[in-house]
């Protein structure tokens, strides 16, 4: 959740509440028809619970900035620059990697959402396309089709940054 909100404090209240509702749901048992069918489909479905909620989250964020007009810097802080292995010390060189790891992010905000997500999800989280097919509740084939879309509009939309 982190690698899609991008915000430390947004990702352990997602966490959290998510831990609530999956409780809330396996203490209820029988009275609620939300929760897994099977035990092996549990994380699954803990998972899109989360996602729902990070969804939700980044939703608020968007019509939060829209009434704004202008965000300010500071409520989107991108924190994966922190996990950004240097390959040296050097002050100038770090700077570069964060801005250049700020930009890439930038341009990955811009892809439609079920794209942005196969793609972290895939990429960065380091699922199969089997696993990611079933936390999107879909196809692997579709998931296949959305990275390759993620791919060649986060090409287009590099390249366009870059001229």
């Amino acid at each position: 959740m982190l690698y899609l909100l991008r915000n430390v404090e947004d990702t352990e209240e997602i966490v959290q509440d998510t831990i609530i509702k999956v409780l809330d749901v396996l203490i209820e048992g029988s009275k609620h028809p939300a929760g897994p069918r099977q035990p092996a489909a549990l994380r699954a479905w803990v998972y899109q619970i989360a996602l729902n909620k990070a969804r939700d989250r980044l939703r608020y964020r968007q019509q939060k900035k829209r009434r704004a007009r202008i965000s300010p810097l500071e409520e989107t802080r991108y924190h994966s620059a922190e996990a950004h292995d240097a390959y040296t010390a050097h002050p100038g060189i770090q700077l570069e990697s964060k801005e250049e790891l700020a930009f890439l992010w930038r341009c990955i905000d811009q892809l439609p959402d079920q794209q942005k997500e196969a793609l972290l999800l895939v990429k960065i989280d380091k699922n199969s396309l089997k696993v990611t097919a079933e936390l999107m509740a879909t196809t692997p084939k579709a998931v296949e089709s959305l990275l390759s879309r993620a791919k060649a509009n986060l090409k287009t939309l590099l390249q366009k940054s870059k001229r």
